[in-house]
This record gives C-alpha cells, structure tokens and sequence, in this order.
C-alpha cells in the first residue's frame, strides 16, 4: 500500500482542489459600452412635395391608404419610423395617419 501511495505522489500530478465561490455580479459596463439613448424626436411642419400623397394607416406599404393629401397641404410630423432600408415614414399629428417622407419637405 505505501508503494502505491509513494508512486501516487510522485508522479507530478497534483491533487485536484474544488472551492465553491459566489456568483459575482457583473460589473456595470464602462461609458464606452453605455448604450446610447436615441435623440428625443422633435416634431415639425411640412408639405407635400408632390401633386398627391397617401395617407396610410400604419408606417409601411402593406398598411391600407386612410386618405390622401392634395396640392400644397401643410401637415406636422410626430413620429418617425424606418423601414429598415426602405422608407422612412412620418406621423401626422392630425391622427389621419402616416405618410412617406420621401415625399415631403420640412417646412
């Protein structure tokens, strides 16, 4: 038996040791990895910039037309959304709905 333990400790393996420690708790992240708050929209007047402009009831193509603008119709915008890499639309203050800004010019 003290051969066996003999050629245990002298192989150069050292004995496994476990210690249970405490989750620690994330640090909060450094200023550079703060995530950026976004812009506070600031709402504005424009107006058509085309003889007419769909009026539509959410901020996308696939969303029924609600009304439409016509001439030089002054309008303010609430809200903005994009669509990825399409559109960007404007929310009429009005509630009527939404409209392409494509199609607009800030007044």
């Amino acid at each position: 038996m003290n051969e066996m333990n003999d050629e245990m400790i002298n192989n150069g393996a050292e004995p496994e040791l476990t210690t249970e420690t405490e989750p620690q708790a994330e640090s909060a992240p450094s200023p550079a990895e703060k995530p950026k708050k976004a812009a506070k929209f600031k709402e504005y007047q424009a107006k058509i910039a085309v003889a007419a402009l769909n009026v539509r009831k959410g901020p996308g193509m696939t969303f029924p037309i609600a009304t439409t603008l016509v001439n030089d119709a002054d309008f303010h915008i609430i809200a903005e959304e994009s669509e990825g890499d399409k559109a960007t639309w404007g929310r009429l203050k009005s509630g009527l709905g939404w409209v392409n800004l494509n199609y607009i010019k800030k007044k």
